[in-house]
């Protein structure tokens, strides 16, 4: 067995998963969740903070008993004590640790060969979209916020590279992702049109303009509608 079958490794994208020096782990609720947030925050967290996030309704001498029983329950080095703090253990991975350095590598103008090819399954999956705790609420949105902006740079990466339907199906992912924003509907476009597609990126355009006008009463912005007109005149020319 290799280092990297060994791994402790917890899993936030989608549902929670938990490899334990390499076998897959079932915990109870209050340890995933316990183990999502450590994993989730960058620094050390104060213990009596955890225990009011968790069990609000109870007093602080209940709630820190609570904490410290669901900290003895963990198998060892999951987590790590440092006085009142509490930390992910040193040897654990995080998937979501390494995904938004690749999304920010992207987001930096990593040339695309250097992260290979489009993942879509780490791409479109929300940080845990089916719990409901309150810390999670921030994260997720800047989880998601760092996706679509990567999505629409690996587009754009992609066409540069002549990788022009990657590029289309990376573009319609951010477009999945969030229908009324813009800069994903054009990362669509100036696909078609590197590939010489000015029907495609028409229809592109027309059906974002619709769903504008239809949501919130608006149009594309004028960029967008000139960068349109002269594709338009291109294929009229054809």
């Amino acid at each position: 067995m290799d280092d990297e079958s060994r791994l402790t490794k917890v899993f936030l994208l989608g549902a929670f998963r938990l490899t334990y020096r390499g076998s897959p782990l079932r915990l109870g609720a209050s340890g995933e969740h316990l183990l999502a947030l450590l994993a989730m925050h960058r620094h050390p967290s104060c213990r009596r903070s955890i225990a009011r996030e968790f069990w609000p309704e109870q007093d602080e001498k209940r709630a820190a008993g609570n904490l410290r029983s669901v900290i003895w329950r963990l198998p060892p080095g999951l987590a790590e004590t440092a006085g009142d703090h509490l930390t992910l253990g040193r040897e654990v991975h995080c998937d979501v640790t390494e995904y938004v350095a690749r999304a920010q590598r992207l987001v930096d103008g990593v040339p695309s060969e250097a992260l290979g090819d489009l993942d879509r399954e780490l791409y479109m999956a929300d940080l845990l979209p089916t719990w409901d705790d309150d810390w999670l609420l921030i994260e997720r949105e800047r989880i998601r916020q760092l996706r679509i902006h990567a999505l629409d740079a690996l587009s754009a990466c992609l066409t540069a590279a002549g990788r022009y339907n990657d590029g289309v199906a990376a573009g319609l992912a951010s477009v999945e992702a969030e229908p009324l924003r813009e800069t994903a509907h054009r990362a669509v476009i100036m696909t078609h049109l590197a590939e010489g597609n000015y029907s495609e990126a028409i229809r592109e355009y027309e059906t974002y303009r619709a769903l504008l006008a239809r949501e919130l009463g608006l149009g594309p912005s004028p960029e967008l509608t000139k960068l349109i007109r002269r594709a338009t005149t291109q294929t009229t020319a054809v």
